[in-house]
């Protein structure tokens, strides 16, 4: 009973919780970029490992060089000429210093004009490469600061006619940062269009937006939490994907069982204001508490993350934890507000189309016939017997009656059914084939 004691709270304050989630989205779409600003990019750090704890002893010792892959200075002599030829090592040696120079203080360089050594140069004598320290940074890519000076400053060195190149590790990342690929924020809107389509197409109706704008809704106030978080410990970039992306499924999932729900039992109440807020009480109690346990499972799952030694991988688990009990939250507090006010007026576009009507029932509450002989029944009058004048007016069962002669639209009444014997079934069999109208009445 707690979650219809609660749904019967938010609907009782629908201001305040209408208010209180649209501050709160105003504030995550502002908090975005600053999260996403505050993220690591550091894949590698494995606290207490060896591998990693000996590149920390390098960096303080060195200052650079621990931390990250170096960049690499690399020239492919023109044929006929290697790296014993004259004049290639001198020319070499000054391409590197200049590289060097161009790093900033404290760069470092190790190269075949300085060592000698052949593991620097290829089988044919023609490519060498150098090992680019500069000074590196506290976020990856570690040397990205020092690429756009190292460049530029070989641009225009040469070594026997042939330029010098810059690649490695950071280049690579940098290089590929830059290709102008799709962001977060075009990510997302373009997997929000192809929901949108396929809502549209569930619904047939402006309904479809309402799991859209709980994706929304909580995506957002997850970056919220997100930010609040970058400022007390480092998250990885990757969480930005995971809210974003796997959040507009999980959210829409949950706007989607919670609202099918409601329109099923909608369909089985009055149409009028407290008939659509028994269906949302009764959606909230049935889907509500499925969307309840799947939201806390997925989170205690994700949070399962937190106990790894891995930086990056606790990111994740946080960020997989919010997004699906943010999203447990707005299903049941904000989605419940929407249909109470707004669901019926989306879903009348549906109707109107469809010309659906009220399902004929029994007293019971199931489909049947029972109300069918009612036809044309008038309540008993003074005189004595019921009378048989026809009724005027739309009836219980849905069925016109205009004046002078009962012509019911029997509407769904008369859809193919169950195969089996019965009267039921006989007589269903005989109005179809007596549609669109009744014989009239004897007498």
């Amino acid at each position: 009973m707690i979650l219809l004691r609660l749904t019967r709270w938010v609907l009782r304050h629908r201001l305040i919780v209408v208010m209180g989630w649209l501050a709160l989205t105003l504030a995550g779409a502002a908090a975005t970029s600053p999260a996403i600003s505050n993220m690591t990019s550091d894949f590698g750090s494995l606290p207490g490992r060896p591998g990693y704890e000996t590149n920390q002893q390098i960096q303080r010792v060195y200052g650079d060089g621990g931390a990250g892959d170096p960049l690499v200075l690399e020239v492919t002599l023109p044929k006929g000429t290697t790296v014993d030829s004259s004049g290639v090592r001198t020319e070499l040696a000054h391409a590197v210093d200049k590289a060097v120079e161009a790093a900033g203080d404290g760069a470092r360089a190790v190269s075949y004009a300085d060592t000698g050594d052949r593991g620097l140069v290829s089988a044919d004598g023609r490519t060498t490469f150098a090992l680019l320290y500069p000074q590196g940074s506290t976020e990856f890519p570690f040397f990205a600061g020092a690429i756009p000076g190292v460049t530029d400053a070989l641009a225009d060195v040469e070594v026997a006619s042939a330029p010098v190149e810059l690649t490695g590790t950071d280049a690579l990342f940098t290089q590929s940062s830059q290709a102008g690929g799709p962001g977060l924020l075009a990510e997302t809107a373009i997997a929000g269009v192809g929901a949108l389509v396929v809502l549209a197409l569930v619904f047939g109706s402006a309904l479809a937006i309402l799991p859209l704008l709980m994706a929304a809704v909580a995506i957002l106030v997850t970056f919220l939490a997100v930010y609040g978080l970058t400022e007390l410990t480092d998250v990885s970039f990757v969480v930005q994907f995971l809210v974003g992306l796997i959040g507009l499924g999980v959210a829409i999932d949950y706007a989607l069982l919670i609202t099918n729900r409601w329109r099923e039992e909608r369909a089985s109440q009055p149409d009028t204001r407290l008939g659509n807020l028994a269906a949302v009480e009764k959606a909230m109690t049935t889907a509500g508490s499925a969307v309840v346990l799947s939201g806390v499972t997925v989170a205690v799952a994700l949070a399962a993350l937190l106990v790894l030694p891995v930086p990056f991988l606790r990111s994740m688990g946080i960020g997989g934890m919010l997004i699906p009990l943010f999203s447990v939250l707005v299903a049941l507090t904000l989605l419940p507000v929407l249909l109470a006010t707004a669901g019926p007026r989306l879903e009348r576009r549906r109707r109107a189309r469809t010309g659906r009507t009220p399902k004929v029932t029994h007293d019971g509450g199931g489909p049947g016939l029972a109300r069918v002989g009612q036809v044309g029944r008038t309540p008993a009058t003074p005189g004595g017997r019921h009378g048989d004048t026809p009724a005027r007016g739309p009836s219980r069962t849905g069925l016109h009656h205009p004046a002078g002669r009962a012509r019911p639209r029997l509407g769904g009444l008369l859809r193919p059914g169950p195969p089996g014997p019965g009267l039921p079934r006989q007589l269903r069999d005989r109005l179809r084939r007596a549609e669109p109208g009744l014989p009239p009445r004897a007498g």
